[in-house]
């Protein structure tokens, strides 16, 4: 089976979170960190449509119960930077990672696809697709803690 045929594991996703954070080219703020470890966790266990504004507000930023997305831009104004933090990080240590995670314009929720290794004097081919859920039956995947 080739990448292009397959979705990342929910394992392959985690090693790839693992292995942006550590990276000195990932270039984000200990908030975009945690929003990042946020975002892939809740996808993993299921609950991308929870990933909203709001949530990432109380959840992840600290904001309290009456945070309003329409009068504070702050999960906005994150979430653009985190969008080109990974975007640095894919174009210099992370060219050649297996899979690439990305949040899309207009979502919070991450986007994970395979990615081919860089080939000479070329970018790296991504297969879009989407992450293997876990079956309700199964065992949950191991989730990240932010090491923040």
């Amino acid at each position: 089976m080739t990448s292009e045929t397959h979705a990342p594991t929910a394992e392959m996703v985690l090693e790839q979170v693992e292995r942006i954070l550590k990276s000195p080219d990932f270039d984000a703020s200990e908030r975009n960190g945690r929003f990042l470890v946020y975002a892939v966790n809740e996808t993993l266990a299921g609950r991308a449509d929870r990933i909203k504004a709001y949530t990432i507000a109380t959840s992840v930023f600290g904001r309290g119960d009456n945070f309003d997305p329409q009068q504070d831009a702050i999960v906005r104004i994150e979430a653009g930077r985190l969008r080109r933090s990974l975007e640095r990080y894919y174009l210099t240590s992370g060219q050649n990672d297996p899979v690439r995670i990305a949040i899309p314009t207009g979502s919070y929720v991450p986007a994970f696809t395979v990615q081919e290794p860089l080939k000479k004097h070329g970018t790296p081919k991504a297969a879009p697709s989407r992450v293997e859920q876990p079956n309700k039956a199964s065992h949950r995947p191991t989730v990240l803690v932010a090491p923040f």
